[in-house]
């Protein structure tokens, strides 16, 4: 699994690649990034999956054997959407993406905005300010392992990737 955090510098990157491939004028290049920034405002990630079983690549799905968890500091929350993207890849996605292969689902998962919880009531409360995340924990666990990871939003240094393998024997097995 490959993932990556669809951050504004990296959208805005893709976007002036994109309008580098489709050799686009200067309106259509910023129509472009205008479109890409809106789509990707909210906290999103591009995935690429691949399970020899595909019964288990279905991170889209509403019963997935999967669960999806983005954690920004506030608690984890669920993708409110996640679009799947099949073999074959489009000729952009496989320059953009170049570690797709045609064994592999891709997806875009997209959070909700984050909102720090209120400890007051919204009456008594001065208007928030918007809360700017530290640090991004996302979690993809399931009977056949677990992979979490990490991305720091401040420049700092940041944790590797870890991933717990399913057990190789049921729960209460014995040889």
């Amino acid at each position: 699994m490959r993932v990556v955090y669809l951050s504004p510098e990296f959208v805005t990157a893709q976007a002036q690649e994109i309008s580098r491939m489709r050799a686009e004028l200067p309106d259509k290049a910023a129509e472009t990034l205008a479109k890409m920034r809106e789509d990707y405002r909210q906290p999103s990630f591009f995935a690429v999956v691949y399970t020899p079983d595909k019964t288990a690549n279905d991170w889209n799905e509403p019963n997935s054997v999967w669960r999806i968890a983005l954690n920004l500091g506030l608690g984890e929350q669920a993708p409110d959407k996640i679009t799947r993207f099949e073999v074959p890849f489009n000729a952009e996605m496989k320059v953009l993406y170049p570690y797709l292969d045609d064994y592999s689902a891709a997806y875009v998962l997209r959070f909700p905005d984050p909102v720090r919880p209120a400890s007051t009531p919204a009456s008594a409360r001065p208007p928030s300010e918007p809360f700017t995340p530290v640090e991004a924990d996302l979690t993809a666990a399931g009977a056949l392992g677990k992979m979490l990871f990490r991305w720091r939003l401040d420049g700092g240094p940041e944790l590797p990737p870890e991933a717990d393998p399913a057990p190789n024997e049921p729960a209460g097995s014995s040889k």
